[in-house]
């Protein structure tokens, strides 16, 4: 099971002998977890950006119209593929070019399904222009979650009227003031996948028994939506005994395997120790036999390169050794 974020700080606080939550409090652990988490989806993005991808199908072509935007949910802006979906179900691929051939594709004629498409700050630029009225799916690398600390494990709910949820220990940031700042709101969970399941305003909170009350309908002055999110009046469908809650603004499971964590912990001890102005030179190879791990993440899965035929000489007798060796 991959650890929660406050499995994390304790770890590393064992591993720098540093219980003193005054000398390195936890907020200073969770900035530089956050940091080292970047840095490995840096990582991952470049060897294996399977893992952290994602699509959105919210862009509909308007006639005459060749820029679009990038998701917001893009890390970095990284568009790995696009698409033009058809109301048959059909798809067709857009290839990328380079901005400096856009040139030959510019004009006043529309198509119904645009050939190329390349990219300039955050808009995707469509060639030819598109006549408007098609679904563009575009593929790209997902942003994670801000990595918060987790204000309790779920353990029994509700979906009644009212429903509600029974933590272990109760989180000291949660209230129902929506004035003060987003605490009001809460992010359920997947206590295994760090996804976040449904988003609630509370309503009511009980020191005693732990039990955190959501508000089952939405009044007028009530926000329908934070941060992007969009807030529900039920509990999620797939809410599960040991998932969690934390405040709205990220997760308290990273969503980054489990496997991979210890190189955000090492990261994290290396900042944190940098910081104090301690040695870090004994850390360093472990981070670094950590990161080779992280490079190495694909390996031993099913290979999606193919071999093309690229050669006149593919079927001559060698092509034909070459296809037996190779199959």
């Amino acid at each position: 099971m991959t650890l929660n974020v406050s499995e994390m700080i304790t770890e590393v606080r064992n591993q720098l002998d540093e219980v003193n939550t005054l000398n390195v409090t936890d907020a200073k652990i969770l900035a530089a977890l956050n940091r080292g988490q970047r840095k490995a989806v840096n990582i991952i993005a470049r060897k294996y950006d399977d893992l952290l991808l994602n699509y959105d199908t919210s862009t509909t072509t308007s006639a005459g119209v060749s820029e679009y935007t990038i998701p917001v949910a893009a890390y970095g802006k990284r568009v790995e593929k696009v698409e033009v979906v058809e109301s048959s179900g059909l798809e067709w691929e857009i290839r990328r070019i380079a901005f400096h051939d856009r040139t030959r594709y510019t004009g006043s004629s529309q198509v119904t399904r645009p050939y190329y498409y390349s990219l300039q700050k955050n808009k995707i630029q469509l060639y030819p222009k598109p006549s408007g009225g098609q679904t563009i799916r575009i593929w790209y690398t997902d942003k994670p979650e801000t990595l918060v600390a987790s204000q309790g494990r779920i353990t029994s709910y509700s979906d009644s009227t009212n429903d509600y949820v029974i933590v272990d220990t109760l989180g000291d940031d949660l209230t129902v003031d929506t004035s003060d700042g987003f605490n009001a709101w809460v992010n359920i969970i997947d206590y295994n996948t760090g996804d976040i399941k449904g988003t609630l305003q509370i309503v009511s909170i009980n020191t005693s028994t732990k039990k955190i009350t959501f508000k089952s309908s939405l009044g007028v002055n009530d926000r329908t939506s934070v941060l992007g999110r969009t807030i529900a009046t039920t509990l999620p469908t797939d809410i599960s005994i040991d998932d969690y809650i934390c405040v709205v603004s990220g997760t308290c499971v990273p969503e980054i395997p489990g496997a991979y964590s210890d190189y955000i912990t090492q990261y994290t001890v290396i900042e944190i120790k940098r910081s104090l102005g301690e040695s870090i030179q004994e850390e360093l190879p472990a981070l670094k036999d950590l990161e080779l791990e992280l490079e190495k993440m694909w390996a031993g899965r099913e290979s999606s390169h193919r071999i093309r035929k690229s050669s006149k000489h593919w079927n001559s007798g060698l092509g034909y050794s070459i296809r037996r060796l190779l199959s």
